[in-house]
């Protein structure tokens, strides 16, 4: 019901029962109201005369700021003493909130322009506090017995008045303490534990009513706390004292013994918060989110992890709620979540200003649950009250709708995405019109920026669910397409799935008809330039072929010439000794001759082949050495040696090949020294290759190069033999060497070769 003066008031549709109104503690300033409205989302818009349009979400929560009777916004520590609620506000002291509302409570100087960072309530009633700065304050209240002796009645009476006196003490080195930055303050029956920024812990006992403290002890390096600044502290159930510092170290305490566990995360991050839930403990980090373990296992550590992520790994606020629901306060807001029974986030719902949460930025270990199962939270904005009541959230389903849909650049406006979608119609393009942007988009009046999308082409995997609502598609090919999109909410509701059916007609170069014309063409024009590519190929080859045999005529007209060739000073010396011969010795003219005749038969016989036996090599090599034995001026010896795996008959080698080095050996090795020749030829087989050697002892190769005469014959049979031996056996194949004594002495020539193995089988 909308009034013109009173606000909103909500009534029971059924039986007309009252709700609750809409005014100014809901955060309506104008009472003045025009209309008002509930839209999907059970938010409910009030327009108001002269105040603009407000939006209201019913909400568990409800906040205490500056203009509700805070005298300050930042809340730093909170506390449930009695019935009420104390926090600390700002650096202005101590507020209290009751059924009264809120006001100051604890009127001291002493707590003014500080920062109270620790709130603890001992069994007697008594306010333990701690600042930043100024040490460690007791508030409470004195209570003394008074007898009052009333000497005017008959008999006397005496009567017995209870005295309260509220007082405020600071403890300090006059009673022994000396830690004056406290962090955090932990009661554990009647002892009390201090944390401190930097001075690692203080534990003792009080006593209220002799304001005397004793059993102070304090823990810090030397007793085994190696971090000295302390960051939270809570007791477990078997009365342990656990602690989280700074530098991500952690540890216990207990009975008086320091079990400092170290950086139990191995990670470089703070350990802002603990908390424990049976035997669990949970540590909130600073950068690194929540990790718990067992209480009996501290050294295995896991990060709390399942099908949703914390909306910010900045974790200022542990707390679990009455349901066990584990609630986190980060510099976002605060994330409810829920775990299953292996420690994993089942489901998680995030709170911030437009769920009604207005303070925002948490501030460190500022949460308690009270005796009512009350949620308070101390922000940086006020403090923040969850009350567990019926949740009044509702998630529907997320609409989602295309926003425009654009071809090249150019939005199309003719078409209604969602009316052809329905109806199965399809949007023709041409060819070049393959380039489309879609954007969409899902209006969420509570929390927009919680809105994620995901698409997906022609029935491929869905995208990641990410924030982006738009998406271009550039150079698609032809063919139908089906694009697909959709969104969810903060709390994973999905959308239904919105879709656009188009399809890119086939280009002219991809019809097979085209495409079989132009693969004919080109067929047709490369078997034209093979042809003519071949036809020229063939008249080269040929051309080449008729020089080729031409050239291979010549040489091997050359070749025989060569063999059928003799050293012409070798004929007519021979011819000359025979003369001489005749009119001495007939039987050496006999034998010569008949020698000679052999040599040349052999000669002729052979240079009509282009292989002959080794064995037929060496025959007419035996004739033409004992020829030059014959006509020589002075005695020389020879020798042929031929390997015994060697079968003569059955290894074939080009004819006349060696006689030019034996030739060579026996006129320019042996005739030119003056001691009795020897000549060694060695034939040998080795890696299916025959290896030949020419040994002479003669004056050696550089002296006989030197000393050479009329040698032209010589000199081209030695070139074109060198030639066809590396034909046959490549570079290098053909050795030649001169021979050194021990003295260092020239002591012959040695020519080597060797020749690729061939038979006649």
């Amino acid at each position: 019901v909308s009034t013109d003066n009173a606000g909103i008031f909500i009534y029971q549709a059924d039986d007309l029962s009252f709700i609750r109104k809409i005014d100014r503690e809901a955060g309506l300033s104008v009472y003045h109201i025009r209309k008002c409205f509930q839209d999907r989302q059970s938010n409910i818009w009030i327009a108001t005369s002269g105040g603009g349009i407000y939006k209201y979400a019913p909400s568990n929560f409800r906040h205490f700021d500056r203009e509700t009777g805070l005298k300050g916004n930042r809340v730093y520590a909170v506390l449930q003493a009695g019935q009420s609620i104390i926090a600390s506000n700002s650096e202005a002291g101590l507020v209290r909130i009751d059924t009264l509302g809120v006001r100051d409570t604890l009127d001291d100087a002493r707590l003014l322009n500080v920062k109270i960072k620790a709130l603890a309530e001992d069994t007697d009633g008594n306010t333990w506090i701690g600042t930043e700065g100024r040490g460690l304050f007791l508030a409470g209240i004195s209570r003394r017995d008074s007898i009052v002796i009333d000497t005017s009645s008959q008999p006397v009476r005496i009567d017995t008045f209870h005295l309260q006196k509220p007082f405020v003490r600071i403890l300090d080195e006059s009673v022994g303490f000396h830690g004056r930055w406290i962090r955090k303050i932990v009661l554990n029956q009647d002892e009390v534990w201090i944390g401190t920024y930097s001075a690692g812990i203080y534990r003792f006992r009080y006593d209220v009513d002799d304001d005397r403290l004793y059993e102070l002890k304090h823990f810090g390096r030397s007793e085994g706390i190696n971090e000295l600044l302390i960051n939270d502290m809570l007791a477990d159930t078997l009365g342990r004292i656990w602690y989280g510092t700074k530098k991500g170290h952690l540890g216990y305490i207990e009975k008086d013994k320091v079990h400092h566990l170290g950086n139990v995360l191995e990670q470089n991050t703070d350990i802002v918060s603990l908390c424990i839930k049976g035997e669990q403990l949970y540590l909130g980090t600073a950068g690194r989110g929540i990790w718990f373990s067992e209480l009996y296992d501290t050294q295995d550590f896991v990060q709390l992890q399942g099908i949703k992520e914390l909306t910010s790994n900045n974790i200022y606020q542990l707390i679990f709620d009455a349901d066990g629901n584990l609630w986190a306060g980060t510099e976002r807001g605060v994330d409810k979540i829920i775990l299953n029974n292996v420690e994993q986030i089942q489901d998680l719902f995030h709170y911030n200003r437009n769920d009604g949460f207005l303070g925002i930025e948490t501030c460190q270990n500022a949460a308690i649950r009270d005796r009512n199962d009350n949620l308070w939270f101390g922000t940086i904005y006020g403090l923040t009250r969850y009350q567990p009541l019926e949740n009044k959230r509702v998630n529907i389903k997320p609409a989602l709708a295309f926003e425009s849909i654009e071809i090249f650049y150019e939005e199309l406006d003719s078409v209604d995405p969602k009316l052809w979608f329905e109806q199965g119609r399809t949007l023709q393009l041409a060819p070049r019109e393959n380039h489309l942007a879609f954007r969409y988009r899902t209006v969420d009046i509570n929390n927009p920026e919680e809105i994620q999308y995901r698409w997906r082409l022609n029935q491929a995997p869905w995208s990641p669910w990410l924030e982006d609502n738009a998406i271009n598609f550039a150079g698609l090919s032809y063919g139908d397409y089906l694009f697909e999109a959709q969104s969810r909410n903060e709390g994973w509701e999905e959308s239904d799935v919105i879709g656009f059916r188009f399809n890119i007609a086939r280009p002219l170069y991809e019809e097979p008809w085209f495409q079989r014309t132009v693969i004919g063409v080109i067929v047709l024009i490369i078997a034209g330039l093979i042809w003519r590519y071949i036809r020229r190929w063939k008249a080269r080859n040929e051309a080449e072929r008729s020089r080729l045999e031409m050239e291979n005529h010549l040489l091997s007209l050359e070749q025989k010439a060569l063999r059928l060739q003799m050293n012409p000073h070798f004929v007519f010396n021979v011819l000359n000794g025979i003369k001489a011969m005749s009119g001495g010795d007939t039987e050496k003219m006999h034998l010569t001759i008949n020698k000679f005749a052999t040599l040349l038969r052999a000669i002729l016989n052979n240079s009509r082949q282009d292989h002959i036996t080794l064995a037929q090599e060496v025959d007419t090599l035996r004739n033409y050495i004992e020829v030059e034995q014959l006509m020589a001026t002075q005695p020389f010896n020879y020798e042929i040696e031929i390997e015994d795996s060697l079968d003569t008959e059955e290894i074939l080698i080009p004819p006349m090949l060696i006689q030019p080095f034996v030739e060579n050996a026996i006129r320019h090795g042996i005739m030119a020294v003056q001691r009795e020749g020897e000549l060694r030829i060695r034939f040998w087989q080795k890696d299916h290759y025959l290896y030949c050697a020419v040994t002479d002892n003669g004056i050696g190769i550089n002296a006989s190069r030197n000393g050479k005469k009329n040698t032209s014959h010589q000199s081209v049979a030695l070139e074109v033999t060198r030639e066809r031996i590396e034909s046959l056996s490549g570079k290098e194949s053909l050795q030649i060497e001169e021979l050194i004594d021990p003295d260092g002495k020239v002591a012959g020539t040695k020519a080597s070769f060797r020749l690729p193995v061939m038979t006649d089988y």
